[in-house]
């Protein structure tokens, strides 16, 4: 499993959007593992089964704003933490 690297970063950092684009270098960046756009996608449309084996799905906080999928730094440090449960 995957260290995660949750720092204590501003309220405003954390609520501040972030496009699809550039979410693998932030999950990069947290974790140290690298996913593609099309993976962070699938995070955001269908979810993503626990690493416990329950049949439960972590959803990736998103947005779509005039065609662009945009999420927080917050939306993926609570996914992180939802998945590794």
């Amino acid at each position: 499993m995957p260290k995660i690297i949750l720092s204590k970063p501003s309220d405003e950092v954390r609520q501040k959007r972030i496009k699809l684009i550039h979410v693998p270098a932030v999950l990069f960046k947290l974790t140290g593992v690298r996913r593609t756009r099309k993976c962070i996608y699938n995070w955001m449309m269908t979810g993503k089964r626990v690493y416990t084996g329950k049949d439960k799905r972590a959803i990736l906080g998103h947005e779509k704003i005039m065609g662009e999928y945009y999420t927080t730094r917050g939306d993926i440090e609570s996914f992180l933490v939802e998945i590794a449960k």
